[in-house]
């Protein structure tokens, strides 16, 4: 065997000194596939378990991007193409929102479950593995696109942004389809091929606004090399419309906002505001060099410096390689001459020094003998070992960092490990839900005095949004106006800050401490009865504005069957009945008015889910709610009890319809409707009211 694997080695290094790829041949031999295949599994299960262990809630962008995919996969599952549409485009105003549509088929396929969305980067994965894995081929033959799989792999940069929701992985992944698809052009390249790089290309602007600085210079070399076939009307004509095509509509709509942003975070105000330093200073910038360097991690960056002065023996097929990770990693000048240096926005740079090295790597080792493969082996399970350190702490608490070769955590915390303690978002969000009574047209408005990256408005509002609870959620985190300020302050319902634990993030939330002290100081203020422990150490404090009149509500848990209300028939799952329903109109809105009924025992505390529905079937308001506000929950109902309740939604639309149904708020679980009077809706979970029941 031994012998066998020197002789593939010396008719690879044949080959490649003829500058003839070795890819399809390579591509036959068993067990260069079952390699290929260990990796591709070993690095998605990786992701996987990593994503199901850990339990810390989404910080800031990763929060907003996941709420909006639930908007989405709302949108479509209310109102269904038209609607998914509309909230495609008017959803997200600043942001490009491909990464928040992505998820909408997982949540259809598993459930309306957030960890379902990571089954996105999982794709992307996919998708950029098979990438290196192609290029490598090409250009130096399939031993260096297994190399050039592994190497991604174990960067902290890729594996860490893997955890997280961000539009950065699958930015990086689209920009290495563009680049694969640009390194197979010619003077031969017509335009359908043309076409479909343009609808990459849309697909990447959708992805994120700065998509094309990623491509600028290697289509640009493309361009002019092959400019006799490219600057013809047809394929340019075919790049450009198919790129319109794909993104124009979203960004016809929401240009300016999405401007405004991407030309905001690569500014003088945004880079100060993150300590990134000048663009010029050379303390800065070596800074920036050191931690970019720290996410390959540096050891891979060292061994490309060692071996680039041997790059002018490569074959011509190897050298056209390393051109092309030049060229692809060209991006790098402008992150580190300018002020977009939050070292995710280099993420799309390092697949081309993966790429670069596994050539290096290959034609250094190529045709040496085994002690050759087992010395880069050996160097390269450092990185693995740290990768699997970093992510799952399989070494304890050592610090695997060999000196600054491997990961260093603190310079790159994109790449962290997996936390079980979780957080309490969502029952700090049901006692403010239980004691506001929300669901009445109108969103309850909480503010923030925290800005941690645990604690923060962002995951607060992608929790509510994942109950359906109708609390919209702010921050003093960006307030500089001290008078501005406390007038956001009184004329919010809800106040929560953090008390102790992790600090908040260096130079925002400057004027938190500010409306703290009012809100403490302040008698329309009054602290709730709940104070839970955080995982950081700290408590969280909740305090109701009094001054403020919230919408009416009444409730009434009696055991025999009374009030005004019209009889009807929906039984969920035989266990619960609306026996009760009348919608009374009113020049202020409508007054909805039920009766439930228990008929056998529940073990959960079902809540009800209203959502308003217009002429045309879309949600326009939403009325989800914990029956009699939990006093007392479902569970402890008992048979033949029942309960009344009066909803109002304000509101001067006509007609309006009322889709209703019961659900428990922790899973997302319905209760399916096993007989009922009304139509029916959401796979038989939903009972839609409003014809037959006293509707104006």
């Amino acid at each position: 065997m031994p012998c066998r694997f020197i002789r593939a080695n010396a008719r690879a290094r044949a080959r490649q000194t003829t500058g003839k790829a070795v890819y399809n041949e390579g591509l036959a031999q068993p067990v260069q596939r079952l390699i290929l295949l260990g990796l591709i599994l070993f690095f998605v299960g990786a992701t996987c378990i990593w994503v199901g262990l850990d339990r810390t809630p989404p910080s800031w962008d990763d929060a907003f991007y996941l709420k909006n995919s639930l908007l989405l996969y709302d949108a479509f599952a209310d109102g269904g193409v038209y609607g998914f549409i509309h909230q495609f485009l008017h959803g997200m105003k600043t942001k490009p929102p491909l990464i928040a549509a992505l998820p909408v088929p997982a949540y259809w396929i598993a459930g309306r479950r957030i960890r379902a969305a990571y089954a996105v980067n999982l794709g992307f994965m996919l998708v950029l593995l098979g990438v290196l894995f192609h290029l490598g081929g090409k250009y130096a033959g399939t031993r260096a696109g297994l190399l050039a799989v592994f190497v991604a792999g174990t960067m902290p940069m890729l594996y860490g942004l893997s955890h997280w929701f961000l539009a950065d992985y699958g930015l990086t992944a689209l920009v290495a389809v563009a680049i694969c698809m640009i390194a197979g052009f010619n003077e031969g390249t017509r335009w359908p091929q043309w076409a479909l790089l343009g609808i990459v290309c849309g697909l990447g602007l959708l992805m994120k606004m700065s998509f094309p600085l990623y491509l600028a210079v290697p289509i640009i070399y493309v361009g002019i090399r092959y400019r006799a076939v490219a600057l013809r009307p047809a394929p340019l004509i075919a790049f450009v419309a198919s790129a319109a095509i794909v993104a124009l509509p979203w960004y016809s709509v929401n240009l300016a906002p999405a401007l405004r942003t991407a030309l905001n975070a690569g500014s003088t105000s945004t880079a100060k505001a993150y300590a990134t330093g000048e663009v010029l200073a050379w303390a800065d910038l070596s800074t920036y060099l050191v931690n970019a360097a720290n996410a390959g991690p540096a050891i891979y960056f060292f061994l490309l410096a060692v071996l680039a002065p041997f790059a002018w023996r490569l074959a011509p097929a190897a050298k056209s390689g390393m051109l092309l990770c030049a060229l692809w990693g060209s991006p790098a000048v402008l992150l580190v001459f300018g002020h977009y240096r939050d070292l995710r926005y280099a993420a799309p740079v390092f697949p081309a020094v993966a790429l670069g090295l596994a050539i290096l790597v290959d034609f250094a080792a190529a045709g040496r003998g085994l002690k050759a493969w087992a010395m880069v082996c050996a160097v390269l399970l450092l990185p693995l070992l740290s990768m699997l350190q970093s992510s799952f702490g399989i070494l304890g608490k050592y610090k695997f960092e060999l000196g600054g070769l491997l990961l260093v955590e603190p310079r790159f915390d994109y790449a962290r490990r997996y936390d079980r303690a979780s957080w309490p978002q969502r029952e700090i969000i049901f006692d403010i839900a239980r004691d506001s009574g929300v669901g009445y047209g109108q969103k309850e408005r909480v503010l923030l005095g925290s800005d941690s990256v645990r604690f923060n408005a962002d995951n607060f509002g992608l929790a509510a949004t994942s109950l359906r609870l109708p609390l919209e959620f702010s921050s003093t985190a960006y307030d500089n106006d001290p008078s501005v300020l406390i007038s956001r302050v009184n004329s919010t319902s809800y106040f929560v800050y953090k008390d102790g634990g992790e600090a908040d993030t260096p130079n925002f939330n400057v004027l938190g401490k500010t409306a703290i002290q009012e809100v403490r100081a302040s008698a329309s203020f009054r602290e709730l009865a709940i104070a839970p422990v955080l995982p950081d150490g700290g408590v969280a404090r909740v305090f109701v504005n009094e001054a403020l009149g919230r919408g009416a509500r009444n409730s009434a848990f009696e055991s025999s069957d009374l009030g005004p209300i019209e009889q009807c028939n929906v039984t969920f799952a035989d266990r619960i009945g609306l026996t009760g329903c009348s919608i009374v109109d009113s020049a202020q809105g409508l007054d909805l008015r039920l009766r439930w009924k228990s008929l056998r025992p529940v073990e959960r505390d079902y809540w009800c889910f209203i959502h308003v529905l217009d002429r045309s079937g879309r949600v326009v308001g939403q009325m989800d709610h914990q029956i009699l506000r939990g006093h007392p929950p479902t569970r402890e109902w008992k048979p033949g009890d029942v309960s009344l309740e009066k909803l109002f939604f304000a509101s001067k639309e006509r007609p309006l319809r009322f889709r209703l149904g019961l659900f428990e708020p922790s899973s997302g679980d319905r209760l399916p409707i096993s007989s009922s009077a009304f139509p029916l809706a959401d796979r038989q979970t939903a009972a839609i009211l409003g014809e037959n029941t006293g509707h104006p």
